[in-house]
């Protein structure tokens, strides 16, 4: 297998980044890789949502991917729980039903418990990791399972002058370790996906894009589709992440640029 990398920062293939910013754009791979093998009908993700917070009941949207039928008979558990089956219809790509957690426990950051879901076919299985929490607002209040939250915490760069982007563990757990002795509970990932730790406001790759008609550009509108879909793809389920956000300070204040801000997730 080989990963051939273009580290140049050319913003005709990667609009979303201006030179000059506060931050570098670096090419290459930060984190760990894994090499999978995937059948030709096989699992994609499977989103978990909240339906009844003191119940556990959940909604499963289990994506597929591949040849897949029009029906597949899958095996699910809770936690390593009693299996249960499942004959599910599959409508574009994506079988959905209900179910309950045998043994609910809520997630939040005093507590952070956490479930696991596994759901099995034949040549194929999948699991994932979730959590029983809800965010919502209310009038002027953020509320974490109904009740009020008051955010304290800072904006953060995951870049270090002497490991780049590429930054240790123990740099992550240091840092998280000042701002919780500072008494701070959350955290702004500016301006892209980070790794995730306290309660995240978790943001894609744009910065600065001034006048509104920068934002026009179809090259940039369709690599910030694709960047947003990725970044909710990859932390659906992640209990940390409350907040999502992109294009940092563009020029949302312009009337050209309401077809890219208020119309973003139908690009």
């Amino acid at each position: 297998m080989l990963i051939a990398i273009n580290n140049q920062c050319d913003v005709k293939w990667i609009p979303q980044f201006r030179p000059g910013c506060d931050f570098y754009a670096y090419g290459g791979i930060y984190y760990d890789l894994t090499l999978q093998i995937l059948p030709k009908f096989h699992f994609e993700r499977v989103k978990v949502s909240v339906l009844d917070l003191d119940a556990g009941r959940v909604g499963l949207d289990i994506s597929f991917g591949g040849n897949f039928p029009e029906r597949t008979a899958l095996s699910i558990s809770f936690d390593n729980s009693e299996t249960f089956t499942a004959n599910c219809e599959i409508v574009e790509g994506h079988a959905y039903f209900e179910a309950k957690i045998p043994i609910p426990r809520v997630w939040a950051p005093e507590t952070p418990h956490l479930h696991c879901v596994r759901c099995e076919m034949e040549g194929d299985s999948i699991t994932e990791r979730f959590r029983l929490r809800t965010v919502e607002v209310c009038g002027r209040n953020l509320l974490l399972n109904g009740k009020p939250l008051k955010l304290l915490g800072f904006n953060r760069h995951e870049h270090h002058p002497d490991f780049g982007y590429t930054l240790p563990d123990a740099i992550h757990v240091n840092d998280l370790m000042l701002m919780k002795k500072c008494g701070c509970n959350f955290i702004r990932g500016s301006h892209y996906p980070q790794n995730q730790g306290f309660l995240i406001w978790e943001e894609s790759l744009a910065w600065g894009k001034k006048p509104a008609e920068k934002m026009l550009d179809p090259v940039f509108r369709e690599a910030e589709r694709k960047n947003i879909t990725a970044m909710i793809r990859e932390s659906i389920n992640h209990p940390s992440v409350i907040l999502l956000g992109f294009c940092n300070e563009c020029a949302s204040n312009e009337p050209e640029a309401i077809p890219s801000t208020k119309n973003s997730l139908n690009w």
